[in-house]
């Protein structure tokens, strides 16, 4: 099997959704498609979904910060995550064959 996925990990990763910044989601929202062609640079790891209406008008959304944050908090102060976690987590790298991102 692969690298499991361990508790830092996870910190890691909710550290950068709670304080994370949303400029190249919103870059995104406004590129002209021929412009896409450097979309790998851009860091979406707060993006959720995006979407343009057929009016025109367009619809980000992101990832839930104040849930990041909350479970930062209880992290910090010796609540762990919650219940759970670690069992989706091995579920979650199980499923992929043990390669599951980072």
């Amino acid at each position: 099997m692969g690298k499991e996925i361990k508790r830092k990990d996870v910190l890691r990763e909710l550290r950068a959704i709670g304080f994370g910044r949303a400029n190249d989601a919103a870059k995104l929202a406004f590129m002209d498609r021929e412009d896409r062609g450097g979309i790998d640079e851009l860091d979406l790891s707060l993006l959720s979904e995006i979407r343009r209406t057929e009016k025109g008008a367009v619809e980000i959304k992101l990832l839930n910060r104040l849930d990041a944050l909350r479970m930062l908090l209880d992290e910090v102060e010796g609540r762990g995550l919650p219940a759970g976690t670690e069992s989706l987590l091995r579920a979650i790298d199980r499923a992929s064959g043990g390669d599951a991102p980072r």
